[in-house]
């Protein structure tokens, strides 16, 4: 029985996957098929395990889930064209970012140097040479969005497991915009807060949410008598949605005990108050709100 191994490949949005798909089209439309794995989304593959005894599956699909939750989708740039040694794989190739690399890391370990890259076409170096041409007229740079994981098997290839970067980190920003900021304007809450470069506590910063602010609000939050809440970090807007860090339980804190991060929201497991620290403390913010 053929050997069969177990990919993890970082997979993209739904608008990079139709700029790469425009630009494989091009071939085929020519008559360059190759032979490259067809009917799979295009990825950056990021790492692969033989298949030994079967239970690598669930392993890896854990392994899957637990980086995708402390993760967010991010943006790569596809800046070149490439080939690789030998002269049979043709591909679009994304700058090696942080992000990228810290994924990479997760399910490569191997010492080998890693390119990451969207095979364009696999053929013969002739082939490869002549199709070059094509791709090279029709390509621009363009950025692009990974905003999932996929695990297959091959071969064949067998789709296993999708998973969603940031999903639970979005279900969390979620809850507590529905819990904060249901009685903002909807013109308000876009164009104030979820919109590109504005902040998570914006939602108090334009007078529309019921909050106390400054000493009044350390006061509150001071007084509140609890054990565990929900603590995250950052809240910046990103693709018009907040993106949240260090997301963790913490046990009773105080105003004095937060000063010392940037933007950090502590927030009631049930989302019945909530208390953020900004980094513009004291011109904008403390914030302290209770339904």
């Amino acid at each position: 029985m053929a050997e069969k191994f177990l990919y993890v490949m970082a997979g993209f949005d739904a608008e990079t996957e139709e700029r790469l798909v425009e630009l494989q089209n091009l071939l085929y439309e020519n008559g360059f098929t190759g032979t490259q794995t067809k009917g799979i989304p295009f990825h950056l593959t990021l790492g692969s395990m033989l298949v030994a005894d079967g239970r690598e599956e669930g392993w890896l699909t854990e392994i899957m889930e637990e980086v995708a939750e402390r993760s967010f989708d991010f943006t790569v740039t596809f800046s070149h064209i490439g080939i690789f040694s030998g002269g049979k794989v043709l591909f679009a190739a994304p700058d090696p970012v942080e992000e990228l690399l810290h994924l990479n890391s997760r399910f490569d370990h191997t010492d080998e140097s890693w390119t990451p890259h969207a095979t364009l076409l696999i053929d013969e170096p002739s082939v490869i040479l002549e199709a070059l041409p094509l791709v090279l007229d029709k390509f621009r740079p363009f950025t692009g969005r990974i905003d999932k994981l996929y695990l297959y098997e091959f071969f064949p290839s067998r789709h296993i497991a999708t998973v969603e970067l940031g999903a639970e980190k979005r279900k969390l920003v979620q809850k507590w915009l529905d819990a904060f900021a249901s009685g903002i304007p909807e013109d308000m809450l876009r164009d104030h807060v979820l919109k590109s470069c504005n902040l998570l506590w914006h939602t108090f910063t334009w007078g529309e949410a019921d909050c106390l602010e400054g000493e009044e609000a350390k006061q509150a939050f001071n007084a509140l008598d609890y054990t565990e809440a929900i603590c995250f970090e950052n809240g910046y807007s990103t693709f018009d949605f907040p993106r949240i860090d260090n997301v963790r339980t913490v046990g009773r804190m105080t105003a004095a005990d937060l000063e010392k991060y940037s933007d950090i929201y502590i927030t009631a497991p049930d989302f019945s108050w909530t208390y953020v620290h900004t980094h513009e403390d004291p011109f904008c913010g403390p914030y302290f709100c209770k339904r």
